[in-house]
């Protein structure tokens, strides 16, 4: 596999340039787009690599978004799989380039599916953006990372970080301000990207995805039985992934369903959004 790779991106690099502009940092998902915008303001070229609406687990760049996206400077990557694959080919095109490894030094959590008994040891759960604490602690390892890069817009830089540490920081006190009096309470999702954020305001995750998949009719009891004791109020979906399920399970048992998106590029408005969703 890696091998094709390296050789349609050596192909598609023979081809002629495009005037297209290269982009000095590339994250894998819009939030950290978000977060590098409010720290570096207009002085870097952002790209993201997991287009909008998109299963960021079975995603799968093409050889050209590669040849395009390799030159960067700096990739904020998350540890998905596909990142992986295709880290040794930019490499391999760019061996310059600095990756920040996002997940270096959070305690990962086990990815969960089909309930919030039913846990997966073997696969981590890499939607830590998901708690404003760890995002902010993220942000900091991001302004450093951009200043050894472009040490000429430390001092702005610095002030980027600062402002966005004083909005993540009143982000978080306004979320427990709205979800501390749900402590205990449940919401169900048809893929598990909550876990963190549960954590976080004293929630369960119900994920009614099993291994990527819908569930099965065993498993629909299983949760509907679960949801009813926990007195689930409403589901929530997100576009690009297994939805069945979940709306089966909101017919059943008559709850209103909520398309969110954790991917959202406007964090604390998303955040906002989200929780209130639930504070209903």
């Amino acid at each position: 596999m890696l091998t094709k790779l390296l050789a349609l991106l050596f192909l598609c690099a023979c081809q002629p340039k495009q005037a297209e502009k290269s982009a000095q940092v590339l994250v894998t998902i819009a939030p950290y787009a978000y977060f590098v915008e409010k720290i570096a303001g207009n002085t870097v070229e952002i790209a993201e690599l997991v287009p909008p609406g998109v299963n960021m687990h079975i995603f799968e760049p093409t050889p050209r978004e590669l040849v395009r996206l390799s030159h960067t400077k700096l990739w904020l990557k998350l540890g998905e799989p596909f990142e992986e694959r295709i880290l040794t080919a930019f490499k391999e095109k760019n061996p310059g380039m600095e990756v920040l490894d996002l997940g270096k030094g959070i305690p990962l959590l086990a990815h969960q599916g089909c309930g919030e008994d039913h846990v997966h040891e073997e696969a981590r759960d890499l939607h830590y953006w998901m708690s404003p604490k760890l995002a902010l602690m993220q942000c900091q390892e991001i302004a450093a990372a951009l200043i050894r890069l472009f040490p000429e817009h430390r001092e702005q830089y610095e002030k980027g970080l600062k402002s966005l540490e004083n909005e993540l920081t009143n982000l978080d006190e306004e979320l427990h301000t709205l979800l501390d009096p749900l402590k205990g309470r449940a919401i169900l999702v048809s893929h598990s990207s909550f876990a963190y954020f549960c954590q976080e305001y004293g929630l369960i995750e119900l994920s009614i995805e099993c291994g990527g998949k819908e569930p099965l009719p065993r498993d629909i009891d299983a949760l509907v039985k679960r949801a009813k004791e926990l007195k689930v109020q409403a589901v929530f979906t997100q576009a690009g992934y297994a939805n069945k399920g979940a709306e089966l399970i909101a017919h059943m048992l008559h709850l209103p369903i909520h398309q969110v998106d954790p991917y959202n590029r406007d964090y604390s408005h998303n955040m906002m959004h989200i929780a209130r969703l639930i504070a209903q």
